[in-house]
């Protein structure tokens, strides 16, 4: 850190904080050594002529000892400096891009409330610190696992109503705390960052626009129009229950009893029957005074095919339990804008496949680390993050869209011309209609609204659809399969080319690609009796192996391995095949599968019906049946 005059050794005003970091960025660094150092070194390079002083070893321990403390000190405060862009946040913090509070993580959780107290004392911001990620009960242990306990928070701003210089007073405490001597115990530490929601109103007297038209939803539904099993956590402004047209779609935690204050299900979370508000931390009132979320949540999965209003992209048939379920996160409450990153971790330890977050900082080029440990945590349970891109109109690393961890989703017209309101750029996944979007509202009310906003939940009942028509679908098939299949929107977008994702999203096309790639339900196959007396079952085949040949282009190989190559018995395989569209286990080996010299694997070629998607299934027969063995997903090009 830069020297500081006795009179800034107290909290001095993050304007004074931000010349000083920019002054930092420009001055040269040099080393000056007092008198005395330079005459130590003077009398060092005459050692030879010198009498060694004789030092007593307990002295000698105590200051080699406190030198490598001191050291140590001094490392830990440049560290924890040089993790961050303070030139950059200085500007921030002027600009009042800052939110209101400290967030820094521990080492270890050992004594963690005690080094957490200490920082807080530093800080010296009059609030006590509390942990970004509460106690998760039956979760803790993974929470522990994955480092989001030792995640602390102190509030900092909250002297001022005013956004600006709150975000000045947080950044002056951050500074005061950087520039301390003590950071023992403390692994990072960053300033939040302000969030908002990312819409624009529009004008409520504009007609219905068809968005549902622009990406063939309706054709989609003739395959599905979405399933309770799936779930699809809403992170905004709440959801208003009470909408008649929200009520049905609405998720329901089985493990909770509503309204007796307890937590039945152990999750460290009272009450949550339908959802969390992190915000303003209850699970009894899952609303705020904003209309928003309502929105969102509306285009995911309103109540469809029920006489009322609007149908959501994943809202059902109008029968019960037939649409995908809403679980309400609240991050924008009504007393405070918080506990994002407690809310993912929410979504994701509850078991929502899908997360939709029509949010974003309000500056670029900054994620809270803290975001980035849930939505890691949340794509390693196999969940998909999926983010509104902004609306500045930009090409900058807009976070938490831009992070690689979530899907960003850009905003286009019904014809698919960029809205002009969107961000843009390489690191877009994918687009939707985010231009005059007509959904549910607070109450009784639905409306227009504009914005990447819109956007998102687009894309998020999209992939609730693909869910919905394969369960067992991976993430990695899913977005593949949406990437694949949206439209080309290149030609209508000049200079934005290339900068709107894979293109517009397409559930018709997504749908069927989803559904070619649903793993076929295998069919049982008779164990023939016996012949002889059983014996122990085989060992099964292992490793099993499909790929398409790389010289005959309509033929695959199968392969596998087997105890049977190293012992040299002749055993013998039984191999099969079925696709997508015949699930009959059809038999291809006829005694002619073979072992490679080589790689000691056996080998069988697949002839399956072109342009189909199947599985391979072998079982290694010959004094009774193994296990059969079953391999991934496959697909026959037939190359020419």
């Amino acid at each position: 850190m830069w020297p500081r005059t006795p009179e800034e050794s107290t909290i001095s005003p993050a304007k004074n904080c931000a010349s000083s970091v920019r002054q930092m960025r420009r001055a040269p660094r040099s080393v000056v050594f007092r008198s005395s150092e330079v005459d130590n070194r003077k009398a060092f390079n005459a050692k030879k002529q010198a009498t060694v002083p004789t030092v007593a070893p307990f002295v000698m321990k105590v200051s080699l000892i406190s030198l490598l403390l001191t050291t140590v000190s001094a490392a830990r405060r440049r560290r924890l400096a040089e993790q961050l862009d303070l030139p950059k946040l200085a500007e921030d913090a002027d600009e009042g891009l800052l939110g209101s509070r400290v967030l820094f993580q521990l080492e270890s959780s050992d004594d963690a409330a005690g080094v957490a107290a200490k920082v807080s004392s530093i800080l010296d911001c009059g609030s006590s610190p509390e942990r970004i990620f509460r106690s998760a009960g039956k979760f803790e242990a993974a929470h522990k696992q994955a480092g989001l306990d030792r995640w602390y928070q102190v509030e900092c701003g909250g002297s001022s109503d005013d956004k600006t210089a709150a975000s000045k007073e947080m950044f002056a405490h951050l500074m005061q705390y950087l520039d301390s001597d003590d950071h023992d115990g403390v692994f990072f530490i960053e300033p939040e960052m302000d969030e908002s929601l990312l819409w624009t109103p529009d004008d409520p007297k504009l007609n219905t626009q068809d968005h549902y038209d622009a990406i063939r939803l309706f054709e989609a539904w003739d395959v599905t129009k979405g399933s309770a099993d799936v779930v699809v956590q809403v992170l905004d402004t709440g959801i208003d229950m009470s909408h008649p047209d929200l009520k049905m779609n609405i998720w329901r935690n089985e493990g909770e009893i509503c309204g007796n204050g307890v937590d039945d299900d152990n999750n460290g979370y009272v009450d949550d029957c339908h959802g969390y508000n992190h915000a303003d931390d209850t699970g009894t009132d899952l609303v705020s005074s904003n209309w928003h979320g309502s929105h969102c949540g509306g285009t995911i999965a309103a109540d469809s095919n029920n006489g009322v209003g609007v149908a959501g992209v994943a809202g059902g048939d109008g029968s019960e339990n037939s649409g995908v379920k809403l679980m309400i996160s609240v991050g924008f409450g009504d007393t405070a804008v918080k506990g994002f990153g407690e809310a993912l971790t929410y979504g994701a330890d509850m078991g929502a496949q899908i997360s939709s977050n029509s949010w974003g900082y309000t500056g670029p080029g900054y994620i809270a680390q803290s975001i980035k440990d849930a939505i890691d945590y949340y794509n390693a349970k196999n969940g998909i993050v999926v983010f509104a891109a902004g609306n500045q109109n930009s090409a900058s690393d807009y976070y938490p869209a831009y992070y690689d961890g979530t899907i960003a989703v850009a905003a286009v017209t019904d014809a698919g011309v960029r809205a002009s309101f969107s961000n843009y750029g390489d690191w877009i996944e994918i687009s939707a209609p985010g231009v005059s979007v007509y959904s549910t509202q607070l109450g009784t009310a639905y409306g227009y609204a504009s914005g990447t906003s819109m956007a998102c939940p687009h894309v998020a009942g999209v992939l609730a659809l693909g869910l919905s028509v394969a369960p067992d679908a991976t993430k990695d098939e899913l977005l593949a399969c949406m990437y694949e299949t949206a439209k080309d929107v290149d030609g209508s977008n000049g200079a934005y080319a290339g900068k709107l994702g894979a293109g517009l999203v397409d559930a018709e096309a997504f749908v069927a690609c989803v559904g070619e790639g649903a793993d076929p339900r295998p069919t049982p196959r008779p164990t023939p009796p016996p012949s002889v007396e059983p014996e122990e079952p085989p060992p099964k085949p292992e490793n099993l192996k499909v790929k398409m040949h790389r010289k005959a282009g309509d033929q695959a190989l199968a392969s596998w391995s087997h105890a049977a190559t190293a012992s040299g018995d002749g055993r013998k395989f039984v191999v099969e095949y079925q696709t997508n569209h015949d699930e009959t286990w059809t038999r291809v080996d006829k005694g002619r599968s073979y072992v490679s010299e080589v790689d000691g694997r056996f080998y069988q070629p697949i002839h399956a019906p072109c342009l189909t998607k199947g599985r391979v299934r072998v079982t290694a027969v010959d004094h009774g049946d193994s296990a059969p063995a079953y391999s991934d997903i496959f697909k026959m090009k037939c190359r020419e």
